[in-house]
Order: structure tokens, then sequence, then C-alpha cells
């Protein structure tokens, strides 16, 4: 009886298949539908990562902060961060194909999330108090192209050493007051002028230089615009001035050049330089 039953299943198997294939009927889904391969549809979560692939940004400099145009036209001046919420900020040679000529005042005044700045050869002013009280900003990589550093531009901020850039002519009042972990500063020949207060409340003590007529050449506008009121120490090429030797291209040695610079110890003059004679109380250093 079992062998009948089994004989009948196997049957009516072989007879089902059999139809099918003279039918020529699927025996797949028959909900599913093929589709031409030019009209395959992205799924849902793809298109969504296609769609969210970042667009080709401006490789110039951050994007989102404010411009305005200078005075005659010719250049863009950077008047604040907008909605740029970079703690990098890259300033931008070129904007709108008109070069960025300078950093206007209160640019990134309290950008307290502000770490490092970057300013192209194109800009060549930083505006008053551009950078005040950016407390965190601890970097700046300053273009060759700037030639003033206003009043208070960087007041309050986290620097622990600076290099001025290598054309700068003039560094403001207070331009890095309050900078209460700057230990060092390298200032280059094209300083001629330095600000009362620039570096007051700082905890310099290392200055450093790589010419002795240039820097004689600065007029600090008191005895406090001198970075050495606080640090007390000169180096000349990376060593330290013990021993201040003036070259014969010396002509003049302004006020205050040497005030408080407790680090020299004796000083040589050439017979053929040419210097005023210098007044104590500006020139002060403990001989």
């Amino acid at each position: 009886m079992k062998k009948f039953v089994l004989l009948t299943l196997l049957l009516l198997i072989f007879m089902s298949l059999t139809a099918c294939d003279i039918l020529g009927t699927s025996v797949s889904n028959p909900t599913e539908t093929t589709v031409p391969d030019d009209e395959m549809i992205a799924p849902k979560d793809e298109e969504t990562t296609l769609s969210m692939l970042p667009k080709d940004e401006p490789t110039q400099g951050s994007v989102g902060l404010v411009y305005e145009l200078n005075a005659n036209g010719a250049g863009y001046i950077v008047t604040g961060i907008g909605t740029c919420t970079d703690t990098k900020i890259v300033i931008p040679a070129m904007y709108e194909g008109l070069p960025v000529t300078s950093i206007g005042p209160r640019a990134f005044s309290h950008c307290k999330k502000l770490t490092t700045i970057i300013i192209p050869d194109t800009v060549t002013k930083i505006g008053v108090r551009a950078f005040e009280w950016c407390s965190k900003l601890q970097t700046v990589e300053m273009g060759n192209g700037v030639i003033d550093i206003d009043a208070n531009a960087f007041e309050e901020c986290s620097f622990v050493s600076i290099k001025i850039g290598a054309n700068v002519a003039s560094i403001g009042n207070l331009a890095f007051a309050y900078c209460f972990n700057l230990k060092s500063i390298e200032i280059p020949p094209s300083v001629t002028k330095i600000g009362a207060l620039a570096f007051m409340n700082t905890d310099l003590n290392a200055v450093y230089i790589t010419d002795i007529a240039a820097w004689s050449n600065i007029k600090f506008d008191s005895r406090d615009s001198n970075p050495l009121y606080v640090a007390s120490n000169l180096f000349l090429n990376g060593n330290l001035v013990t021993n201040l030797t003036f070259p014969d291209n010396m002509t003049i040695i302004n006020d205050y050049t040497f005030y408080n610079c407790e680090s020299i110890e004796s000083i040589e003059i050439s017979d053929r330089a040419t210097l005023p004679s210098l007044h104590p109380q500006n020139n002060y250093c403990t001989l």
C-alpha cells in the first residue's frame, strides 16, 4: 500500500513539471518585475549618500567669512567671521577675483574657539583689535605682505612665541598686551616703529633679532614699547648678547633701544661707527 502511494506522488510531480515546460510558465515569484539596465534606480540609501557628497569648495580659504570692498574698490577687507565655524581659519588670497588686502577692525574679536589663523601675502594690514581676546589663538602664520599690525590687534591671545612677518614695519600700541603665555618674540629688520605698551603683561624672557643696526633704528614710543622692558634678554642671530659690538654701519641708536637689557655686560664701538651720544636714561643697560 505504501509503495502504491509513493508511486502515485512521484507520478503527479512528474506530470506537473511536464505541464510547466509545455505551457512556458515561470515558477518564479509572480510579482517580480524585470527592469531594463538603463532604467535602474539606485536604492534610497545610496541616493542619499550621493546627495551628501561635498560640493566643490573654494581651496583659497575658509568658507563663510564676511568681506567688503576697500575704499578704492581694488580689493577686499575681511570684516567678520560670518558663518564660518572653523577653529583653523585660512584667509584667502583672492575673493571674487580681487585680492584680500586687509583684516578689518575687530574682524575676529572674541572668537573664543579660534586656534590658528593663516594670513596670505596679499594682506598688508591687520586692523585694530582684529583678534583681541581670542583666548585660544596660539598660532599665526603671517604672510610676507603684512606691513602694519594695528593697536590691540592680538591683545589677550594665547601665544607662547611669535615670529613677526618679514616685512612688518609698524606694531601698534598694546598689540600683544595681556598675552600672558608669551615667552619669546622674533622681530625682523623691517620693523621701524613699536607703540606704547605693545608687550605689557606678557611673560617675555627672550627677544630675537638678526640685525643690530636695524634694531637700533626702531622708534619706540616709550620705554615700555620695547619688548626688552619685559624680556631683559636680547638674542642676536640666536646667541644671547652679552658683549654688544656696534658695527661700522651704525649711525643711530634711538631712545630706549637697549632699555632694561640685562643680558648685556660690555659694549664695543667701532672707531668708524658714527654714533650720537647715548642718553643714559633712555638706553639703560646693566653693565
